[in-house]
C-alpha cells in the first residue's frame, strides 16, 4: 500500500504524509531509517505481575525490532485490547491463581481467537514453581490449543526467538 502510494504521488508529498501517518497512529507505523512507513507488529502481554511484564517488555523491546508491545492492564481487558489491536501475538502467564490459572487463560484464548483470529497465542508458566501446570500446558499445546508455549526461565534472548517465529 505505502509503495503504491509513493510511486502514484511520489517524493516530498509522500514524504510529509508518512510522517503524518507514523504521528498519527504510532502503535501501528513507525519511520525507518530510510524514511519508509513500517507497519509494527504488536504483541500483548498479560501477566500477572506488572513488574514482571514491565521487564519482559524491556528485554523484547531489545530484542526484537518493528514489535509494538503493550501490557494489558488487567485478564478481564485482555481479549478486548486483542480485539481493538488486533496483535500478532498475545503472551500469557498462567499459575495457579484466580483469574491467571490455565481454564481461565484458555477462555481468554477462545474470545482473543473469535475477536483476532490471526493472533498468536503463547502460554508462560514457572516450571520449577508448578510442575503439574507446567505439564498441563504443554498438553495445552499438543492438543493445538495454543500456538507455544515458554518456560520462565527462558532467556531474553530465546522469548525473543520464537515470538519472532510464529
Amino acid at each position: 500500500v505505502w509503495q503504491d502510494f509513493e510511486t502514484k504521488y511520489g517524493g516530498k508529498f509522500a514524504a510529509r504524509m508518512g510522517a503524518a501517518i507514523c504521528s498519527a497512529f504510532p502503535y501501528i507505523y513507525r519511520s525507518s531509517a530510510k524514511g519508509q512507513v513500517v507497519h509494527l507488529r504488536t504483541i500483548i502481554l498479560d501477566m500477572q505481575s506488572g513488574l514482571y511484564a514491565k521487564a519482559i517488555r524491556r528485554s523484547l523491546a531489545q530484542e526484537l525490532e518493528g514489535y509494538n508491545l503493550v501490557i494489558a492492564k488487567s485478564p478481564e481487558e485482555t481479549a478486548g485490547v486483542c480485539r481493538v489491536m488486533q496483535p500478532y501475538a498475545l503472551l500469557m502467564e498462567v499459575t495457579g491463581y484466580h483469574p491467571w490459572m490455565l481454564a481461565e487463560r484458555l477462555s481468554t484464548r477462545e474470545r482473543v481467537r473469535r475477536e483476532a483470529a490471526d493472533c498468536k497465542v503463547v502460554f508462560v508458566v514457572d516450571e520449577v514453581a508448578d510442575k503439574a501446570l507446567a505439564s498441563e500446558v504443554k498438553q495445552a499445546k499438543a492438543d493445538g490449543l495454543i500456538d507455544a508455549f515458554l518456560f520462565t526461565s527462558a532467556t531474553e534472548s530465546y522469548l525473543a526467538a520464537v515470538l519472532d517465529s510464529l
